[in-house]
């Protein structure tokens, strides 16, 4: 079995609510027919760390994962549950000149849920459900009070509200601001969406992430199935794996004859055979 690059991309090209953007590679076995919903995925980050976004990414890191999709890895968009109220008469056209004290006091106003927005708010209704939001299309300007963004548009004011399945919401200090202000938190969602990063990442991989390609399937061939250490006169001579077919890989033993006795040595996990005046022990590590 042949592990391949499924799939990869930098987030900045989509449509996205993340506090920081990240590129990530997706690995798998070749004959992956839909690695969105796939089990024993291989995933590769690196995180922007400021600045132009075409550099200036961290170290590579590296995640198993079934299933993309359940994970909740390819949803990268907000959602807003939004509720208004008849206008209030004190509360100025002018957002600048709103105050934290005026909207504590509208909390006890009859606010209604708008089902119909909160529906084209939600994520996978829109590319970007916030451009859904009342308004949005002329401004996106609000007030920020309590983790809530207000909304004033055509005699009509709304509590819009930010949430996200799979990741900690960050939302600005009470005042005025921009609807963009709201995000998901980019760590978070790596750890709800992907799990704990892989242990024992080759440097070579962490530190050279543009030039790794070639050293991240290697590796994960080798993490992905039991190693097989191949000795001679009990001297250690090779070191390949033994895939999901039963198949020594990654040794440079030329000769298929001491290799088809190794396969079919193997389901004994150690095991050894004379051949051309030495003897061969395998040792299967799982």
């Amino acid at each position: 079995m042949t592990i391949s690059r499924l799939a990869g991309d930098n987030v900045y090209n989509s449509e996205n609510d993340f506090d920081t953007v990240f590129q990530f590679s997706v690995y798998g076995p070749a004959d992956t027919a839909d690695w969105v919903y796939a089990d024993d995925i291989y995933v590769a980050v690196v995180v922007h760390k400021g600045g132009d976004v075409r550099g200036n990414y961290g170290a590579c890191r590296m995640y198993k994962v079934d299933n993309l999709v359940d994970s909740g890895f390819l949803d990268w968009t907000l959602g807003w549950r939004v509720e208004s109220t008849d206008r209030p008469e004190a509360l100025s056209d002018d957002m600048d000149e709103w105050t934290d004290e005026q909207i504590a006091e509208l909390q006890s106003e009859v606010w209604v849920v708008d089902e119909r927005l909160s529906e084209r708010c939600s994520p996978g209704y829109a590319s970007l459900p916030a451009s859904e939001l009342p308004g949005y299309r002329k401004s996106d300007r609000v007030y920020w009070y309590n983790t809530a963004a207000y909304i004033l548009h055509d005699d009509t004011l709304y509590r819009c509200t930010p949430y996200y399945w799979h990741g900690e919401v960050n939302t600005p200090d009470n005042g005025t601001g921009y609807i963009s202000d709201a995000n998901i938190d980019t760590e978070d969602f790596l750890k709800q969406t992907l799990g704990e990063e892989l242990p024992n990442v080759p440097s070579n991989i962490v530190e050279n992430w543009d030039t790794s390609e070639d050293e991240i399937i290697p590796w994960i061939e080798r993490s992905c199935y039991p190693l097989c250490r191949i000795y001679k006169d009990d001297v250690q001579i090779q070191e390949g794996y033994v895939d999901s077919d039963g198949i020594l890989c990654g040794t440079d033993i030329d000769s298929e004859e001491l290799i088809d006795l190794i396969q079919n040595g193997i389901v004994d996990g150690l095991d050894s055979v004379e051949f051309e005046g030495g003897v061969y022990t395998w040792l299967i590590e799982d």
